[in-house]
């Protein structure tokens, strides 16, 4: 009798470990997904300002080369 219920609480453990490693690995799995989907988030708001970015640097490197131009066309009148 005694040996009857021994195996019927071994087979109840052995029955909510893997229920318990299969909800560990659905919720491996779900949290992987999330940050999958977080990631791809992420990336989809970096390509929507990239090109604001790129803006304001074209903007900027214009300023440069204005400022540039300007400074080399005073450096050529001191000259002469």
């Amino acid at each position: 009798m005694d040996s009857a219920a021994y195996k019927k609480r071994e087979i109840q453990k052995q029955e909510e470990m893997k229920s318990l490693s299969a909800e560990a690995k659905r919720k491996g799995i779900e949290e992987k997904e999330e940050e999958a989907r977080e990631s791809a988030e992420r990336q989809a708001a970096e390509r929507e300002r990239e090109p604001a970015r790129a803006k304001r640097r074209h903007f900027l490197l214009t300023d440069l080369g204005k400022d540039l131009m300007l400074h080399m066309l005073q450096v050529s009148a001191a000259v002469i």
